[in-house]
């Protein structure tokens, strides 16, 4: 079956409820927790709604869940910050490049020039009681499309970052770079 718009749940064989999501691409989401390695657990669908949620609304540039804030540059799609509130630290290096995640673009060998993005639109992709993502799309020299997706999921300590890149044929030498610049506390 499907699940229906709004506040949904899976419980496992104990009773354990998990939220789940129905993203805009129609895929239904929770979090499975405590599934061993090599292993499998059954969820089933619960009837009953789940209770409300408290989500932390996106902003247009910004996203937030129990571990982190991470917030997005406007004029180039970088991820400027990331802060984890576990360690009470910044993440992001911001001492060189706009921040992780950059796109760089090297015509021919030399990297003295590389080219960075423009025209950055950013949207509120997915947000949910599981998911939370922004996506940022950008006309990017030597690319036909660039997209970059940052997701936060409810109850895991983790960011995800999804780059989509359909790269233009060019048979000159060049280079595509993502910049990754983390201040490792």
């Amino acid at each position: 079956g499907t699940f229906p718009e709004g506040s949904s749940q899976v419980k496992d064989k104990n009773g354990n409820s998990s939220a789940v999501q129905v993203l805009k691409s129609g895929e239904a989401v929770f979090v499975a927790e405590d599934v061993p390695a090599m292993g499998s657990k059954i969820y089933y669908r619960d009837a009953k709604p789940s209770g409300t949620v408290q989500v932390a609304a996106p902003g247009k540039t910004s996203l937030e869940n129990e571990f982190f804030i991470a917030e997005t540059d406007p004029a180039s799609g970088a991820v400027s910050r990331i802060y984890d509130k576990s360690l009470d630290k910044e993440l992001v290096d911001l001492s060189g490049l706009p921040g992780i995640n950059a796109y760089y673009y090297v015509a021919g060998r030399d990297p003295s020039h590389p080219r960075p993005v423009e025209m950055v639109k950013t949207k509120v992709l997915e947000s949910g009681p599981v998911v939370s993502s922004l996506l940022v799309a950008a006309q990017a020299p030597g690319c036909r499309y660039l997209s970059r997706e940052i997701r936060l999921i409810h109850g895991l300590h983790r960011i995800e970052i999804i780059n989509r890149i359909n790269k233009a044929g060019i048979l000159e030498s060049e280079g595509v770079h993502m910049a990754f610049p983390f201040h490792v506390p």
